[in-house]
């Protein structure tokens, strides 16, 4: 039996308009309520913007964000991995130092805000928005500290310049960052920064010890980088068949049908069905 149903946001859950099928979803969360399966979402995103998606269901789910460094249990927070000011320093350092001209955004965001540099141009300001809904210009990122915000900070954000050369310019990256970080791809040419060890999978373990559900009794669905660690959990794992070909050597199966599809709706539909 099934108790617990974790999945991933954009191009998995999410349709190209980073929308799903409202009235599709109502029926299906329904059926896992009845059938005492709990629900839960996991983003590179932060977390207002998950919960602004799921308004009529939040009290009723789990919300892991920020690649796992925010844990959420509706509007209570549960955990939160935090940055030391000194780690967010030396990153945005080394990433305006050594990549300045291979960037076309950074950002750090905490559990109130995401902080963008007030140089940044419009057009990336704008995009940004899109994805992290309370974002807050700041007069020079690399100044920025817990106590400046009075925020808690959790992940730096990179978006590189699109080019045949960006996996060479992240991997260069990834071999610079200060001890303890690492970065995880979150698509769009994006990767996320933050602490060692902590992914999506450390926020679904901590849901599989509250609901006392071991990895069988488990349900993950993802389509990218940043998603392998949880498709990697359980045997009832699903990369979408839109997702890359890491995700679906990763995976326990591959989805029927694509996020453009309701890939993830349909799949839990069956699953509801036949347990």
């Amino acid at each position: 039996m099934i108790k617990l149903i974790v999945t991933d946001m954009n191009k998995t859950f999410l349709n190209e308009a980073n929308r799903y099928d409202e009235i599709k979803f109502a029926k299906t969360f329904q059926k896992m309520k009845q059938q005492n399966v709990n629900f839960a979402v996991a983003s590179g995103g932060p977390n207002d913007k998950l919960q602004n998606l799921f308004i009529d269901y939040q009290d009723q789910m789990d919300f892991i964000s920020q690649n796992g460094s925010v844990i959420y249990r509706g509007s209570d927070l549960v955990h939160a991995e935090s940055l030391s000011d000194d780690q967010i320093k030396q990153t945005l350092k080394m990433l305006y130092d050594d990549f300045g001209p291979d960037i076309v955004g950074v950002n750090v965001s905490g559990l109130k805000h995401t902080y963008v540099d007030k140089k940044l141009p419009e057009k990336m300001y704008q995009l940004m928005k899109q994805y992290y809904s309370n974002t807050v210009r700041v007069d020079d990122l690399s100044d920025i500290s817990s106590a400046s915000t009075n925020d808690q900070l959790v992940k730096v954000g990179v978006t590189f310049k699109q080019g045949e050369n960006v996996m060479r310019k992240v991997h260069e990256m990834r071999q610079m960052l200060p001890s303890g970080l690492e970065s995880l791809n979150s698509g769009f040419n994006t990767d996320l920064i933050g602490t060692q060890g902590v992914d999506k999978a450390t926020g679904v373990r901590y849901l599989m010890r509250k609901y006392d559900a071991n990895p069988e009794e488990v349900v993950t669905f993802g389509d990218n980088e940043n998603d392998l660690g949880m498709l990697r959990l359980t045997p009832n794992s699903y990369a979408m068949k839109n997702g890359i070909a890491e995700a679906k050597d990763n995976a326990g199966h591959v989805t029927e049908f694509d996020n453009r599809h309701d890939g993830v709706l349909r799949t839990i539909d069956n699953i509801l069905d036949n347990q």
